[in-house]
């Protein structure tokens, strides 16, 4: 389904139809609103569900290109506006926390309760340069060899490199225990158009009101209101232990009510996991 934003834009969604209490599912990095399939199809029917894919993945436009994770957050309230949503609980997923976070941030009353699941950090996830040195400018990631790698894949639609890539860095069981459904996920990753302007927007993405390498702190995590529960796997390799620990203690900084919970996953654990994922998001929600 299509919703044309009025600045724009045109987001392509995932909906399923119940209850009246609403989420709001965002996705992550080399993703799109299909990595939460399985999610839609175990979510009790309580619920009404909603997952759009983000401006410049899968199939929603990128009409103009985003500066920093606001972008994403200005869409999504005019996606909510769209559809005359409020008092939603967010989940978002890696990449997707964060956008999460900053629109929890700006629009405080518009989120009742927020989830992150394996999220990055609230001062940025870091893209660093062959020394160790986070870079700071967007010149400097445009030339980091990886990302280079990754964009060509990309064009040139490598599919068995994203496969190997993701399957390692993702995924615990693999792709065997997913069946037809890997497929669509390495497609969604070769679809995205936005690879540069998100990792440096992710770089420099930084709410806390610590100051590091590549951005100052906004201090915006202090406007966030919700109850929040955040999910990780201990054995990510992508948002690590330290990043996790990092997040938590920003967030009960800022005085956020959060609670905490460690599952025996990797970052994919919304597909791997997806019944304990469920069970403990209804033991959250029933606080």
């Amino acid at each position: 389904m299509e919703c044309r934003l009025s600045n724009g834009e045109v987001y392509d969604y995932l909906k399923k139809d119940g209850g009246e209490k609403v989420l709001l599912l965002i996705h992550g990095n080399y993703a799109s609103a299909n990595h939460w399939d399985v999610f839609l199809e175990k979510i009790p029917s309580k619920y009404t569900v909603y997952a759009p894919d983000l401006r410049g993945y899968g199939r929603s436009t990128y009409n103009q290109p985003i500066e920093d994770f606001k972008t994403f957050a200005y869409d999504l309230e005019l996606f909510c506006d769209h559809f005359s949503l409020n008092k939603i609980t967010i989940i978002g997923w890696s990449n997707g926390g964060g956008i999460a976070m900053q629109f929890a941030a700006m629009y405080p009353n518009l989120v009742e309760k927020m989830v992150l699941l394996a999220s990055m950090p609230a001062d940025g996830y870091p893209a660093y340069d062959e020394n160790n040195q986070r870079y700071q400018t967007r010149e400097a990631i445009e030339k980091d060899p990886m990302l280079n790698r990754l964009v060509e894949a990309q064009k040139m639609k490598e599919f068995a490199f994203f496969t190997e890539a993701i399957e390692q860095l993702m995924f615990v069981k693999g792709r065997q225990a997913l069946g037809e459904r890997f497929e669509g996920y390495i497609e969604a990753a070769i679809q995205q158009r936005n690879m540069m302007d998100v990792a440096h927007a992710a770089n420099v993405f930084n709410i806390t009101d610590i100051d590091n390498d590549a951005a100052a702190g906004t201090g915006e995590i202090n406007h966030i209101q919700a109850e929040t529960f955040l999910l990780w796997g201990n054995k990510d390799v992508l948002t690590t232990r330290e990043m996790t620990t990092t997040l938590l203690e920003n967030l009960k900084r800022a005085g956020v009510n959060v609670i905490f919970r460690e599952l025996d996953a990797g970052h994919a654990f919304v597909l791997e996991e997806v019944d304990e994922v469920i069970r403990e998001l209804e033991s959250f929600f029933q606080r």
